[in-house]
């Protein structure tokens, strides 16, 4: 059976939890022992105590007057539940079965300080998730007597006339529940007496044992992430919610309050348990709402997704997925997305930033009209050779302003056509501009002018100053490509007419000579 030892880790474990850290100490007389907590308590918190491991003193190792490690084993009334908690998967390993002992295995496998519980065998075998569910194993087991109320902020807290071992400390405030044993703060060792010597630092790093400093507590924050940050109006985007459930946790539900740019498909939630394949049944949570698109509102500002039985998940990492739409009030600077664990106020933020590609151009005309050309109607339709479908809700058409500004906005990637559709009393009909334009990624990157009126459409500046104009008179058509072409045409139609009159009389006046 391999050594079982406790390293550093032990008291590096401390650090893990609740903000604790250990600081500096003096060696206690070897019959009795103590653990002092000192730094940000809270007046009204009240600490206690579990014993839950002794030392094995004997296979203690001394080198160069210092303990560099020393056996641990865990006390008989927390065994089962301390294996329990690492469960099956752990316990069953050749590794396990080397130590013998839950205690031992924790402290001796370093992995434990170092990893993240998506790399172990077991979530619930990394140090904080192997304290956080031993704690919710409290029921029949003995406290130390008394616990220590914090009378002012800041004062020490100190637990004296300890036998020598480990101890799990948890904490619990005067607003809490009667009922509620408290939350784990950490796993302390007191000093270490080896052949009358008490030793009050342990390892190559000389950890400290027997002290731990408190700091302010962090609530857990959930995870927060989308498929696309840079989606465009009409595009779907899955979002990602996790979350661990605590180890003594009889609720737990996730509070989503999403941006007016989002439409939240609800009918897409999906939520499964980290590690496996199949999503939970739909008895085993409740949504708020529970079904079709949900839009934030100041009545209801947030959907929320609750676990029916939280204390069956315990320990357990809860990941939820769902759709939604990129609605034409998404805003171009960021358009967030909070969640938050209910009764925290710890909140994540997922900020997409639409792609509002945006068509503008200025409307002139001739005479008066030269800078700007006002109730000019536009349409916009998708390409037919390069076809992107418009988003349900898009405005197909556009009427000029004041300024003789036009704009299109929340188009998504692609080619659409721009046709002059009804031009403004007194302009010609016959050679309404039209154009087809690409948008992507928020930028016109082409414009094509098409058509008899190609030549009414200008840009320059690349395509940041587009100008669609109109003319009065044919004459008025720049005399290029089919605007010069139609323009040539009804010309010839002109002369071919002149000819014909002309040829016309002379056969006139040739009958009369004639007669």
């Amino acid at each position: 059976m391999k050594l079982r030892k406790l390293f550093a880790g032990v008291a590096a474990a401390a650090t893990l939890l609740g903000g604790m850290a250990f600081g500096a100490t003096t060696a206690n007389a070897a019959d009795t022992a103590s653990i002092t907590l000192s730094g940000k308590t809270v007046k009204g918190t009240v600490y206690t105590a579990y014993k839950i491991g002794s030392y094995d003193t004997a296979s203690a190792k001394v080198e160069k007057d210092k303990l560099a490690s020393v056996g641990v084993t865990t006390d008989q009334a927390w065994k089962t539940d301390a294996e329990n908690v690492l469960g099956s998967t752990v316990t069953n390993t050749p590794e396990y079965k080397g130590y013998g002992d839950p205690l031992a295995y924790v402290a001796g496998t370093t992995g434990y300080y170092t990893n993240t519980p998506a790399t172990l065998p077991n979530a619930s075998a990394t140090m904080e998730s192997f304290v956080q569910s031993l704690a919710g194993k409290l029921d029949g087991k003995t406290a130390v007597d008394p616990s220590q109320t914090v009378a002012n902020d800041n004062d020490k807290v100190v637990f004296s006339g300890l036998d020598e071992g480990l101890y799990l400390i948890v904490s619990k405030t005067d607003t809490e529940p009667a009922t509620d044993a408290g939350s784990p703060l950490a796993i302390v060792g007191t000093q270490v007496t080896v052949n009358g010597t008490a030793y009050t630092k342990l390892g190559a790093n000389n950890q400290t044992l027997g002290k731990a400093v408190v700091k302010p507590s962090t609530p857990q924050k959930p995870s927060k992430s989308a498929s696309d940050l840079n989606p465009y109006v009409g595009a779907t985007i899955t979002y990602t919610l996790e979350g661990t459930v605590p180890a003594k946790a009889n609720s737990f539900k996730f509070v989503d309050t999403p941006s007016a740019g989002l439409t939240v498909k609800l009918d897409t939630l999906k939520v499964n348990v980290q590690g496996e394949t199949d999503p939970l049944a739909n008895t085993e949570y409740t949504v708020d709402p529970a079904s079709g698109d949900f839009n934030t509102s100041a009545a209801k500002p947030s959907f929320t997704i609750a676990l029916n039985n939280a204390t069956k998940y315990q320990g357990k990492h809860i990941v939820v997925k769902y759709n939604a739409l990129v609605n034409k009030k998404a805003n171009v600077n960021g358009t967030n997305n909070d969640v938050r664990f209910d009764n925290s106020n710890q909140t994540t933020t997922t900020t997409i930033t639409p792609q509002l590609n945006t068509v503008t151009f200025t409307k002139k005309g001739v005479d008066a009209d030269t800078n700007a050309l006002k109730g000019v109607v536009f349409q916009i339709v998708a390409d037919t050779n390069n076809a992107t479908p418009l988003p349900d809700g898009t405005a197909t058409e556009a009427t000029s302003g004041d300024k003789g500004v036009v704009t299109f906005s929340g188009l998504p990637n692609g080619t659409y056509t721009i046709t002059e559709k009804t031009p403004a009393d007194g302009y010609l009909t016959t050679a309404l501009p039209s154009f087809t334009v690409t948008v992507e990624n928020g930028k016109v990157t082409n414009v094509t002018p098409t058509g008899v009126g190609a030549g009414l459409v200008t840009f320059e500046n690349g395509y940041a100053n587009i100008v669609v104009k109109n003319v009065k008179k044919i004459t008025q058509l720049p005399l290029t490509g089919a605007a010069g072409t139609m323009l040539f045409t009804v010309v010839a139609v002109l002369l071919a007419g002149v000819a014909a009159t002309v040829f016309a009389k002379s056969r006139f006046t040739k009958r009369a000579l004639d007669a």
